[in-house]
């Protein structure tokens, strides 16, 4: 989930507790942010187009015994190919880490339980003293929350599945959501070496802060347990209020080396993908980690290979036929992701799949035009049965 309105978790602490800070909130309406698009258009004298003399093809399906060798071929014949509605980025790629399996998966409600070990992970090095902790239940709908503040930094557990860390200088600063400008937003996966990425005067390498993330990620996942894993997929950065720039890594989970897709409609595009919380690291100019909005994810009860998924190739013209209507998009890449759907109890309203609930994890090839945070454009493919889903987040 992106990454969606509530990642900055402690929205729901404000509604546990008076003392918990305004700033640690996403802002939540549909106003559309600063739109950043996928670079520059594949042109007729492309050189990797120039390399394919004849299209081939595309074959429809693959196992996973031919799965590998099916994905380093995907990408040469997607340039291969001609589509009347929709152009290649220069750079575009195909990303697939494995041969994925439908999952059933649980929200999972261990955070709580495991404060202690959270706090002493993260504010070690902050004088922790478990003394010090302290319990408020909110008494609109009796979310608990525990808080430990010490000398630098401040930490929030709470019974709903949140978990927030953050640095007391950075209270009320770090602030972002559908209103709020979004200057850049790069993939890492897509990403070519030694990429930066501008905080206001200053350029930050994608590796570096990738590093300092996955850092946080790794520290929380030690914490919690050995079945959560967290990759780092994207970075955007936000001018605050005050002036400075920071950067929000967007954090997926990922089963089996297959990342659970978080980027959810913001409006009513497919409305079977419920609203999921996200896990996002803020980092400010000096590659410091100044806030970390971590939330409890799934836990898979059963799962299952399916014989058979589509090839990235020809999920991307069934999009392309699917999608005749929309001209003038530029296809960034191409990912295989694991894409969590509920059933709706409202038809018209997304849902949000709260602790315990059940969610199924299904295949998916993602194929995204536009991928600036909270103005995305992306069609999903469902890997096994072809049906395609359209997401303008773009206002």
């Amino acid at each position: 989930m992106k990454k969606a309105i509530y990642i900055v978790i402690a929205a729901a602490m404000l509604t546990a507790c008076a003392k918990t800070p305004d700033n640690i909130q996403s802002s939540q309406n549909d106003s559309a942010p600063t739109q950043t698009q996928i670079s520059s258009q594949s042109k007729p004298d492309d050189p990797q187009r120039e390399s394919v003399q004849q299209k081939e093809p595309a074959t429809e399906k693959v196992t996973e015994a031919d799965f590998e060798k099916s994905v380093s071929q995907s990408k040469k014949m997607i340039l291969a190919g001609s589509y009347d509605n929709l152009t290649l980025d220069k750079d575009f790629t195909v990303i697939a880490n494995a041969y994925p399996s439908s999952c059933q998966a649980v929200v999972t409600s261990e955070l709580y339980n495991n404060a202690d070990r959270i706090f002493s992970a993260f504010m070690s090095d902050d004088g922790y003293d478990k003394a010090k902790v302290s319990e408020h239940i909110s008494e609109d709908n009796g979310v608990k929350t525990l808080e430990y503040e010490g000398e630098k930094k401040r930490c929030f557990v709470s019974s709903d599945g949140n978990v927030s860390i953050v640095e007391k200088e950075y209270m009320n600063k770090a602030v972002y959501g559908t209103n709020v400008p979004v200057n850049e937003t790069k993939i890492f996966a897509n990403s070519s070496d030694g990429a930066e990425i501008s905080l206001g005067d200053t350029k930050l390498k994608l590796s570096d802060i990738r590093k300092t993330a996955e850092d946080e990620c790794k520290r929380f996942a030690s914490a919690v347990g050995d079945n959560v894993r967290l990759s780092v997929y994207s970075v955007s950065t936000v001018t605050e209020q005050s002036g400075e720039t920071l950067a929000f890594v967007d954090c997926r989970q990922s089963f089996g080396n297959v990342p659970v897709f978080d980027t959810v409609p913001i409006k009513g595009d497919f409305l079977q993908m419920p609203a999921m919380q996200g896990t996002t690291v803020t980092i400010n100019s000096e590659n410091k980690a100044v806030q970390m909005n971590f939330r409890t994810g799934l836990e898979i009860k059963s799962s299952e290979k399916p014989k058979e998924i589509l090839t990235a190739e020809y999920a991307f013209e069934k999009a392309s036929r699917e999608l005749a209507k929309n001209i003038g998009h530029t296809a960034g890449f191409e990912e295989l992701v694991l894409i969590p759907t509920a059933e709706q109890s409202d038809k018209e309203l997304r849902s949000d799949v709260r602790q315990g609930g059940i969610v199924t994890l299904t295949p998916y090839w993602v194929i995204h035009f536009e991928t600036g945070w909270y103005s995305e454009i992306y069609a999903a493919v469902n890997a096994t049965t072809g049906d395609v889903e359209y997401v303008r987040n773009r206002l």
